[in-house]
């Protein structure tokens, strides 16, 4: 791959990247093929956030290389039925979202309002009216990662949850309170329903 051919898609890539998706007039999905005079081709997919989630993307993709790989060998293949989102929205339907909303209602009747991560009443004041985020990305050292590895392994939990917990420690510790909510992103896709590993949107 050429260096101009890696330029271009790595300026594409971080074009998207800060483009600002707006519901409406936004594409959910683009697609880019970039191509040297070297035959080396490198193609860009990026569906937007309320199209597909994490497990959905791998789907798809499998999918784009199973497809890819029976091309390239001149074999014409077919791909397997998925089970249709409605399925997913039925089961919804059914799970009794009354029950939901008490389990919740009961856990979290303590809490009034969010936990508010602030040194002090200034800062929160500025938070509430500052509309530009950051992004901070730190890597572990291999010592480092593997002594968190030890201690989830040793309470019995994974590296995911371990790192919720210590967020939670956080929270704590500069709220000032023994409680504290924060939001986690997970699956969403729940067990009892048949075929959901295959089910393609967001969840």
């Amino acid at each position: 791959m050429g260096e101009d051919h890696e330029a271009r898609l790595a300026a594409y890539v971080a074009a998207d990247r800060d483009r600002e998706f707006r519901s409406g007039d936004s594409a959910l999905a683009a697609h880019r093929a970039f191509s040297n005079r070297r035959r080396s081709s490198s193609f860009a997919f990026q569906p937007a956030p309320l199209l597909l989630d994490r497990w959905s993307r791998s789907v798809v993709l499998k999918e784009v290389f199973a497809l890819y790989e029976a091309f390239r060998k001149g074999r014409r293949r077919g791909l397997p039925p998925l089970r249709p989102y409605g399925e997913y929205i039925a089961w919804l339907e059914s799970a009794g979202q009354a029950a939901a909303e008490r389990y919740w209602r009961t856990s979290l009747k303590d809490f009034v309002a969010p936990t508010a991560l602030a040194i002090d009443r200034k800062s929160l004041a500025r938070a509430a009216t500052h509309t530009d985020y950051g992004a901070e990305r730190m890597q572990l050292s291999e010592a480092s990662t593997e002594r968190l590895r030890e201690f989830a392994r040793a309470h019995q939990a994974d590296v995911e949850h371990s790192g919720a917990g210590f967020w939670a420690l956080l929270l704590s510790h500069y709220s000032g309170e023994d409680d504290v909510t924060f939001g986690v992103t997970v699956a969403g896709r729940p067990a009892t329903l048949p075929g959901v590993e295959s089910m393609v949107p967001f969840y």
